[in-house]
């Protein structure tokens, strides 16, 4: 699949851009709903795959998430965890997973408020909340292993 790579902080960091993604990125752009967001999927050690989050309906992450997104990732349930919007707020909620979900490394136990830039992880599976997708190339770090840790 073609992309679009861009160098940033001085060409320390590379951030790839499928046509989609960059697609995505103009069309919002011309038509910003306030209440839009996106969740992309960590691909090995790039972010991938990109989702828009659709309000006034509840998103499923999972195994086999219908009508939702699909993580292959063997510590991930079948329908894992869920995304809504509440008013002008986003929230994550864990459905009852075996593993659990974890936000900027905690896990969560009850619906939680997610702001752009924070990291769900799933498994091995990290994912990344924004709401506008201009500030993805900020946001996109490196991997780390500050969220390795499975056993907490």
């Amino acid at each position: 699949m073609a992309s679009s790579v861009f160098d940033v902080d001085g060409g320390h960091r590379q951030i790839r851009f499928t046509p989609e993604m960059l697609q995505m990125l103009f069309a919002q752009r011309e038509s910003r709903d306030d209440r839009e967001a996106y969740l992309l999927v960590r691909d090995g050690c790039r972010w991938g795959d990109m989702h828009r989050l659709q309000p006034g309906t509840s998103i499923p992450v999972g195994r086999v998430a219908t009508d939702g997104i699909t993580v292959r990732d063997d510590r991930c349930s079948r329908v894992h965890c869920e995304f809504y919007l509440q008013g002008a707020e986003w929230f994550l909620r864990d459905l009852g997973s075996r593993n659990g979900t974890r936000l900027n490394g905690e896990t969560i136990q009850v619906a939680t408020p997610v702001k752009s830039g924070d990291i769900i992880r799933i498994g091995k599976t990290k994912l990344m909340f924004t709401r506008d997708l201009a500030n993805v190339v900020d946001a996109a770090e490196p991997d780390d292993d500050s969220t390795n840790d499975e056993s907490k």
